[in-house]
């Protein structure tokens, strides 16, 4: 039930339409509404039939304020339309742009929810629809639209009806023939007879037009007659009205004047009492407008008292409204109407308008008749006013259909504005001349603006109403071309600035309009869906003003957009609490500042300190100031998007370095505040002081990196470094870096934020087009001159060298502001005990990197410097603390990436502090990678990066992680060293001039790794059990590399030798293995070679002192392991040069002393262990590798005939039990390599003598059996002496040429050395060193001496066993022979 407070309207006061509807709805059956989103929606659907672009309403005259009584509907189901073949010449008519709003909270029949909401609209607004239109279907004439020459305007008969005054009237012009009725006239010159005749004319009109009102069914025949006649009463007054006596004009003005009243004052009486025969009397209308101007015309005359073209106006000026009354009723707008939708078909356009379109053609008639005089300037418009919405009628004006009704007919004649006199559509002139109305848009929305109480509560559906209305006027700007629009900005700001720039109540609105963030880029200003009021008056007054800047000067565009400013601020302190309104209209008031300073030119725009002012940021809400930055924001990067000078962002810089230090001293205070608290009975922990601190600060370092990131974007969008400069000129960059906390990795996100931005800035000054060359070439200098005694000359000639390059302030800025600045931080970051967060450090470095870069690009710094230990911004003279040795890779890796002239001029630094970061300890691995990385992608021909163990990715560069390096650094430091022997062995084989300045180099990058080991050491502790970690053991691999390439270089440094200040490796103390690898490269050289025979000789002599052969037999193995027998005669390998020339001299010598077996006996059980792993070693489709091995063999072999060959010859010697485990090994020995000459043997051709060699050796062993066992020996006779052995294979086996003289040479120096050091007296053995006279005893180790007390003979033969038993599984060995 509807509240029966709540005020109806009385019956007299109630519309007849709305009284019928009530009735007939007092006769439906009332139903209870069950579904009111359900009966909302079926209400809301257009009904089965309608055209296109019409939109059901939900009442023609709704009352918002009366309540009504849900209706139950009976809907039928539309019976599908039949198919319709289109054209497809027929051009798509669209849809109109309509506003449906949200569904209200209550449904739109049933009000009472918003009943006391309208309190303070229910008396003045009424009607609120569902979904209005915003362009009502209408749409500009598609090109090509025209009259047809049959009409009026086609004709050209109207434009000469203008142009009368172009034709002389004081000249005949002949005669025109007329009929009228009966009678047939001949006019002339004006004179009494035509004069009389016109009169006939008239009262025919008159006459036609007083009977029509009873006979409506030949209405339209009989005004066709008449307006036949007006027709060629036009055409006769245009083209052959001429005057004897120009005083005549008086009495034409006179008789004309009367007699278009007359007809005037019939049609009056026509327009209200006949519905029909419209526009036949519309037509007659029409050419009586014509007429009273071609009467105005004349009377315009200087023979014509302005009393009488006062008169003659005021007619013309009645004759036009009842002309437009005839246009703007009902059916004149459905012709309109039905005009522009057929206007769509191309057809129907081709055809052109003819008669039927009489509306149409009087809505042209009267725009260019009112138009066409100067004293009826603006007539056409009030005109227009007037018949669209009457002053003074209070009714229509709190009607929303009336207002409705104004709009639709406002609309439905903006098509017509586009043609021309001639009857010709000139698509797009609406754009070039003025077609604007703005007072009759004005009128239509006053009445809505007014009713709009801020104190009250206000309906959904007013917002709704209201969006639709400043959608229609941005329409009209955007569409229709009116923009001459000072008008309606007024309405729209007046509106606006009398609710202090508050939204409508109830209109969600929380943020800015898109098209504010893109002011630098030609934003869209088009409306949105969902666009509030205030975001579309925003884009009204965006549109409006950059549209008068084009019109008007600017003194007059700078009152226009000063008109716009509001006069009033508010203060939001943060003390008091502030509400999301206030913020809304804070943001409006930014908005609006900020649109104002885009869309007019420079010189009109509002001061920024209209917009600084607005928040303070020492006392402002956090909110606040966020505004006011976004606004910084935009207006910033519009001014750098224009071409005006850069002085225009020096205000911009004073704005942000205002807010910045003010953000700082907050910052600061906030610490200050809460401390200060905290005294006297007031004590609270630590704790909570500084989560309290941290809470306050949180805010304020949040605008911060707000503002900081807004001045980057800024650098960024700079079109040049000179409009960066002016940017941050005034930036507290020192205040900022000064944030900086070891301990609060929260503030340091803002010094972050900072960096961040002097990055952006270091990069815009090296994408400035300003070199650090000299811009001024020296002057030429006259060769001819002969000034020999003056120095002028050479000075004018180096004038320009000397004299220092002035610098860009930009870079002046960088040099002496921002380098500084950050230098102090760079020094705070990695001077502090306690290491900062890594982000802190990545962007530090970056920055530090890049400023110097920049700084050496222009010549203000050289690359020496940053590294050189004398130079405060040297990285090299920071404090070494952790974070420093963790980063040093990562700065200079950044350095090389971005400068490759950074390696060329610190190689040698940044070698050695690569190589010293590779000596790291695991913990401090970190950007070892990146470093290694930057090298080898810049430097790719350096001798020292050659066959690294890394690979290129697809791109062509290295890529590398942490991961990868710690997995390859030791592979790394090895082939670095290698490559630095190798390089220094080419260049001595160039005789190169360089080579002792590059080994004076790598000597120092040595040093620089072994002290950087030596202190990685050292800080591990003394701890004998925190020692023996896994650095331990890296630096024992890393010693060992030195070891074995770079021994001649640079010698080792005691320190890893000396067993009392590092531990040595327990297997392998004096690094036996490297130093063996060290021969190896420089085994081509024949005097290398015998040194190695020394220095077998000599570990094998310590080995057997010390009682250490069971290292030695491992560290020989392992020195040969794992090597490919290439078989290069030029490049022999440590296993070939062993086994061919070292080796065989101790296995000859193996038996030849008592004591000699003890220095044999290791090398047959090394050359054991490397003939089991030689299988994985050589390739049997390698010739050179083939016969690399059976040298190998073959010496190995005879060397092994000719030892056991003399026990063969003096058996006594198997009773020794030294003899026989010696023997031993050598079965074992041969045994190794059955299955390697078996494999030779099946896959090549060269297998055969090495089995002859085998099968000699197995007679030997044999017989050896035989005599252990006590049997008589056989076979002895059959066998072969060394030398046949020797003689039947040597012929055929490649070896280096100086082989033989080595080989020999360490037979010689063995067996010398044997005899004169090596001896045994009762069964114990002695060692006398050459030149001294005191034998010392030598031990046996306790495994060897149990060996030998254990029954040495079964050994042998268990071992012989299984020689035998091996060479009968194999296919190659035939033991029957």
């Amino acid at each position: 039930m509807a509240d029966s407070n709540i005020p109806k309207p009385t019956l007299s006061r109630m519309p007849h339409s709305l009284l019928g509807q009530s009735l007939k709805q007092a006769q439906l059956p009332k139903a209870v509404d069950r579904n009111l989103v359900l009966n909302r929606f079926l209400s809301g659907m257009p009904a089965v039939g309608k055209q296109p672009g019409r939109h059901i309403q939900e009442s023609d005259n709704m009352d918002d304020s009366l309540p009504k009584e849900p209706v139950q509907i009976r809907r039928h189901t539309a019976r599908k339309r039949a198919p319709k073949r289109l054209d497809v010449n027929t051009t798509m008519i669209q849809m109109p742009l309509t506003l449906s709003p949200d569904p209200d909270p209550e449904p739109s029949g049933n009000l009472s929810g918003d009943a006391h909401s309208m309190e303070g609209l229910a008396q003045r607004l009424s009607g609120f629809q569902r979904s209005y239109s915003i362009d009502f279907s209408i749409s500009p004439l598609t090109p090509g639209t025209f009259f047809h020459e049959t009409t009026f305007i086609g004709s050209g008969e109207f434009k000469r009806s203008l142009e009368v005054g172009k034709r002389d009237l004081d000249k005949g012009a002949g005669l025109l023939e007329m009929q009228i009725g009966n009678q047939f006239f001949s006019w002339g010159s004006w004179n009494d007879s035509v004069s009389s005749n016109i009169g006939i004319a008239f009262e025919t009109m008159i006459q036609e037009i007083e009977l029509s009102d009873h006979a409506p069914t030949d209405t339209n025949t009989q005004l066709g007659c008449g307006r036949t006649i007006y027709r060629r009463l036009v055409k006769y007054v245009t083209e052959t009205l001429a005057f004897v006596d120009p005083i005549d004009r008086v009495g034409f003005v006179t008789r004309s004047q009367g007699l278009v009243s007359r007809i005037n004052d019939a049609l009056e009486a026509m327009v209200s009492t006949i519905p029909w025969g419209t526009e036949r009397l519309t037509e007659i209308a029409s050419y009586n407008l014509v007429f009273a101007n071609f009467t105005y015309q004349v009377a315009c005359h200087e023979l014509v008292s302005d009393s009488i073209a006062g008169e003659v106006l005021e007619s013309l000026k009645s004759v036009s409204e009842r002309l437009l009354a005839f246009i703007l009723n009902s059916s004149g707008e459905s012709d309109l109407r039905k005009f522009t939708r057929g206007n769509e078909l191309e057809s129907q356009r081709e055809k052109g308008i003819r008669d039927g379109c009489t509306m149409v053609e009087a809505f042209v008639v009267l725009r260019h008749v009112l138009r066409s005089a100067d004293r009826l300037q603006g007539y056409f418009e009030s005109l227009i006013v007037e018949a669209l919405l009457p002053a003074g009628d209070l009714n229509d004006t709190m009607d929303i259909k009336s207002l409705e009704n104004g709009w639709g007919r406002l609309f439905a004649i903006l098509p017509l504005c586009e043609i021309d006199n001639l009857g010709i559509a000139r698509v797009g002139s609406r754009f070039s001349e003025s077609h604007d109305n703005w007072t009759a848009v004005k009128r239509l929305m006053v009445p809505v603006l007014d009713s709009y109480q801020p104190n009250s509560s206000t309906p959904i559906s007013y917002n709704n109403y209201c969006r639709v209305l400043f959608h229609r006027c941005f329409h009209l700007i955007e569409g229709w071309g009116w923009r001459d629009c000072k008008m309606i900005l007024d309405v729209l700001y007046d509106f606006y600035a009398k609710n202090t720039l508050y939204n409508l109540k109830q209109e969600d609105n929380y943020s800015s309009p898109s098209f504010l963030d893109d002011l630098d880029s030609n934003p869209s200003l088009e409306v949105l869906p969902g666009d509030p009021c205030f975001h579309i008056f925003l884009k009204i007054i965006a549109r409006g003003l950059r549209s008068l800047s084009k019109k008007y000067d600017k003194k007059k565009v700078r009152n226009f957009a000063w008109r716009l400013l509001p006069n009033h601020g508010k203060v939001y302190p943060k003390e008091k609490p502030i509400h999301q309104t206030d913020l809304d209209a804070l943001r409006n008031h930014h908005d609006l500042l900020c649109t104002l300073y885009y869309a007019v030119p420079d010189g009109c725009r509002p001061r920024l300190a209209a917009i600084i002012n607005l928040v303070d940021p020492a006392n402002s809400h956090r909110e606040t100031c966020n505004i006011s930055l976004r606004a910084w924001t935009r207006l910033v990067r519009f001014q750098l998007s224009t071409k005006e000078d850069v002085t225009g962002l020096e205000p911009f810089a004073a704005w942000h370095h205002h807010f910045v230090t003010e953000f700082i001293k907050q910052h600061a205070l906030a610490r200050r505040e809460i401390e200060a608290q905290n005294t006297g009975d007031n004590q609270f922990s630590h704790q909570v002081i500084e989560r309290t601190i941290s809470q306050n600060q949180r805010q304020i370092e949040s605008l911060l990196k707000t503002a900081v990131n807004s001045l980057e974007n800024a650098i960024q969008l700079s079109p040049t470094l000179d409009h960066a400069y002016r940017l941050v000129s005034q930036s507290p960059i020192n205040a900022l870096l000064g944030l900086f906390n070891p301990k609060a990795s929260r503030v340091n996100a803002t010094v972050s934020e900072a960096l961040d931005m002097a990055n952006s800035y270091v990069r815009k000054c090296n994408s400035s087009v300003v070199g650090s060359a000299n811009p001024n070439p020296s002057a030429p200098v006259d060769e001819d001159s002969q000034e020999y005694g003056d120095w002028t000359a050479l000075e004018a000639m180096y004038e320009d060298e000397l004299a220092p390059a002035a610098q860009p302030l930009g870079i002046d800025y960088l040099e002496k502001e921002l380098h500084p600045a950050v230098s102090r931080l760079v020094s705070n970051c990695f001077g502090e005990d306690h290491c900062p967060e890594d982000e802190i450090l990545l962007s530090v470095v970056d920055c530090w990197s890049s400023i110097a870069q920049t700084l050496v690009k222009y010549g203000l710094r050289h690359w020496d410097g940053y590294l050189s230990l004398y130079n405060g911004d040297s990285w090299a003279a920071l404090r070494v603390t952790e974070q420093t040795r963790k980063f040093t890779p990562k700065f200079l890796a950044s350095c090389i990436e971005k400068d490759v002239r950074f390696i060329s001029d610190c190689r040698l630094q940044v070698y050695g502090m690569w190589l010293s970061s590779l000596m790291e300890r695991v913990s401090m691995l970190k950007f070892q990678h990146s470093l290694t990385e930057a090298l080898l992608n810049c430097e790719p021909v350096n001798p020292l990066l050659q066959n690294l163990p890394f690979i290129k990715g697809q791109n062509g560069r290295y890529s590398l992680t942490l991961e990868d390096l710690c997995q390859c650094r030791l592979s790394l430091v090895s082939c670095v060293l290698s490559n630095m022997r190798e390089h220094l062995q080419d260049l001595e084989d160039a005789a190169s001039r360089s080579l002792g300045n590059t080994k004076h180099e790598y000597r120092e990058l040595i040093q620089k790794m072994m002290t950087s080991m030596k202190s990685n050491y050292q800080e591990l502790g003394s701890s004998a059990t925190g020692a023996q970690g896994a650095y331990v053991d890296f630096v024992h691999r890393v010693v060992g590399f030195l070891q074995q390439h770079t021994r001649d270089i640079c010698p080792i440094d005691p320190f890893f030798t000396d067993p009392s200040s590092f531990p040595l490796p327990s297997t392998d103390p004096t690094y036996i293995v490297a130093r063996m690898k060290g021969y190896e490269p420089k085994l081509s050289s024949e005097k290398v070679a015998k040194t190695l025979i020394m220095f077998v000789q000599g570990i094998s002599e310590r080995a057997a002192i010390d009682g250490q052969q069971v290292y030695l037999v491992d560290q020989l193995y392992t020195s040969m392991t794992n090597t490919y027998e290439a078989g290069d005669a030029a490049k022999p390998t440590l296993r070939a040069t062993l086994m061919q020339c070292v080796f065989p001299a101790y296995l000859e010598m193996a038996f030849s002393n008592p004591g000699a077996w003890l220095l044999s006996r290791p090398i047959v059980q090394t050359i054991t262990l490397t003939f089991k792993e030689l299988l994985f070693n050589i390739d049997t489709t390698d010739a050179n590798c083939v016969a690399s091995v059976m040298g190998i063999f073959f010496w190995v072999f005879g060397s092994s005939y000719k030892a056991l060959y003399s026990i063969v010859e003096n058996a006594n010697l198997l009773r020794e039990p030294a003899v026989v485990i010696t023997a031993t090994a050598f079965v074992e020995m041969i045994t190794s390599t059955l299955r390697v000459v078996d494999y030779i043997d099946r896959a090549t051709d060269a297998g055969e003598k090495l089995i002859s060699q085998i099968h000699a050796l197995r007679q030997v062993i044999l017989v050896s059996m035989s005599f252990l066992q006590d049997q008589l020996p056989s076979g002895i006779e059959d066998i072969t002496a060394p030398a046949h052995i020797l003689a039947d294979t040597s012929t055929s086996i490649s070896t280096p040429n100086f082989f033989t003289e080595v080989r020999l040479s360490a037979t010689r120096e063995l067996q010398t050395y044997i005899n004169e050091s090596w001896s045994r007296h009762q069964d114990k053995y002695y060692f006398t060193r050459r030149g001294g006279h005191q034998p010392q005893e030598i031990g046996i180790e306790p495994s060897v001496a149990a060996t030998l007390e254990n029954s040495p003979a079964a050994i042998f033969v268990e071992t012989a066993q299984d020689f035998l038993n091996t060479l009968n599984l194999l296919d190659s060995f035939d033991t029957s022979i």
